[in-house]
């Protein structure tokens, strides 16, 4: 990528070396506003990367300038058993809510920092996620207070589903959920 930034997919090795810097990175971001994320919600954010880095189809990109990690865009598979899909506020049609393994990919997390926003970083970090992936397609949820990601994903081609409630260990108590076909 130009200005000094690479994209690049970590691997098994290289994202236990990252769980700590990509912490950091999220802290950096998800601490100011919309987000203002407590203490306990940094904490939460690293207990689910600690636990989806486990899952075997998780993946994560990562962009990096002068070997400081300045973005990063992680997932993971759905499993045919997931509540992803649950908690609608208004009813949403089945042929989406319904999973089976290998349908759907789940962006969990995606930040730039702030001096790196608005080139292109965050755009890129996907593309070459989503472009590692063998699932049909891929899921995301933003909080109804950051309009500026909402208006991102949808310029990116994301479809808006619909709301749902967060669970307590959640970061925020409704998301905004999206789909993006992948295949076919």
């Amino acid at each position: 990528m130009a200005n000094g930034v690479s994209i690049e997919l970590a691997t098994g090795d290289t994202t236990r070396a990252l769980f700590e810097p990509v912490c950091q990175l999220y802290v950096s971001v998800f601490t100011g506003p919309p987000f203002n994320r407590s203490q306990e919600k940094i904490e939460a954010q690293r207990r689910t990367l600690a636990s989806v880095m486990t899952e075997p189809t998780f993946g994560l990109a990562i962009a990096s300038e002068a070997d400081s990690l300045v973005g990063f865009a992680y997932g993971y598979g759905l499993r045919d058993d997931t509540r992803w899909w649950n908690d609608f506020l208004t009813p949403v049609d089945e042929k989406i809510t319904q999973e089976w393994n290998g349908r759907t990919f789940v962006i969990i997390d995606m930040a730039v920092e702030s001096s790196h926003r608005f080139r292109g970083i965050g755009k890129t970090l996907l593309a070459a996620l989503l472009a590692s992936r063998n699932e049909e397609r891929a899921s995301l949820s933003v909080i109804p207070e950051n309009e500026g990601a909402q208006s991102f994903y949808r310029r990116l081609g994301w479809q808006h589903v619909g709301r749902v409630k967060g669970a307590p260990q959640h970061a925020a108590p409704f998301f905004e959920k999206y789909v993006l076909p992948l295949r076919g």
